[in-house]
């Protein structure tokens, strides 16, 4: 009761699920992570000027502060 069965996350939502699963697995039984933006700021943003950034400052800022590859906790489908 008050847990999450399975929780699905696509793309920055994969990365989010990953996120929430590490820092909360008693509340998730299972995660599905479809091509999920796993290492997004060291893939895209890490070697380029903060002017060539193509999404917000604020977006990318909080992306370098977030755990790159998160700790999988609970049972979990990589798509």
């Amino acid at each position: 009761r008050g847990r999450i069965a399975l929780l699905v996350g696509f793309s920055v939502g994969g990365l989010v699920a990953a996120l929430f699963q590490e820092l909360h697995p008693e509340l998730v039984e299972r995660v599905v992570l479809l091509a999920p933006a796993i290492d997004n700021y060291e893939r895209n943003f890490a070697n380029l000027p903060r002017e060539e950034w193509y999404m917000p400052a604020e977006y990318v800022e909080e992306l370098r502060s977030l755990p790159a590859r998160p700790s999988i906790k609970v049972p979990t489908n990589l798509v």
